[in-house]
């Protein structure tokens, strides 16, 4: 068993020698061997493990590094063999490296942002079809930039949380603080690929036991503009 509630097969993982200790996302590798040696991951969704978000900002850079130099590492590694798989089928490849490829969606809006700004300063009409252009970045924000916002609120709905529903509009600040996270996670990676030194430090996070001390404070501020302001419940 780990931390988020897994399992795997102690004979499976012996065949699959191990755990590779150079993995920051040694959970993400261990799932994409164990697909690409043929076998298959069940998801139960009645095995709940609840996990201690962090609670500073620090420690969140701290985290998300982490998990975004890692899922790098397993693009890098794993991409090509995936392609390649002949036990795998066509939607599971793309399904594969949609999900490897999740960290670096935050550097290319960057980019996106980089080559954007100064088009639509600097006569954007010549460039492209005002038209379309509306049309496919609302067609790519509703499916794209809005994803972990969906994922976030149908998790909490099935999870019967109605009091972390006010937490959901937070998202989007955490949404731009990742993009230096991932941007430096993939400046580095790169930096030690090219040359050859490995630089991975495992930042372990730090939990302090508050639980959920934010849903608290966040009900008694709810209760308190509720108080303030003659509002209903």
């Amino acid at each position: 068993m780990w931390r988020h509630c897994g399992g795997f097969r102690r004979k499976l993982l012996e065949e699959l020698c191990g755990w590779d200790e150079q993995m920051l996302a040694e959970d993400t590798d261990l799932t994409f061997r164990v697909y690409l040696a043929g076998y298959k991951v069940k998801y139960v969704l009645d095995a709940e493990c609840y996990e201690e978000a962090v609670d500073s900002w620090r420690a969140y850079w701290r985290q998300r590094y982490r998990w975004a130099k890692g899922h790098m590492q397993c693009s890098f590694k794993h991409s090509l063999n995936l392609l390649k798989s002949n036990k795998l089928t066509l939607t599971q490849k793309i399904d594969g490296l949609l999900l490897l490829g999740v960290y670096f969606m935050p550097v290319i809006v960057l980019l996106s942002w980089i080559v954007g700004i100064p088009l639509l300063i600097f006569k954007f009409s010549q460039c492209s079809s005002p038209f379309w252009t509306v049309i496919s970045i609302s067609l790519y924000s509703t499916i794209g930039n809005f994803a972990p916002f969906y994922e976030v609120s149908v998790g909490i709905y099935l999870d019967g949380r109605t009091r972390a529903q006010w937490l959901i509009p937070f998202l989007a600040l955490a949404f731009l603080y990742n993009i230096p996270i991932c941007t430096k996670a993939f400046l580095d990676l790169l930096f030690s690929k090219l040359t050859r030194k490995n630089s991975n430090r495992w930042d372990k996070t730090v939990h302090s036991g508050s639980g959920n001390s934010y849903i608290i404070m966040l009900a008694n501020l709810k209760q308190w503009f509720r108080v303030r302001f003659c509002l209903q419940p």
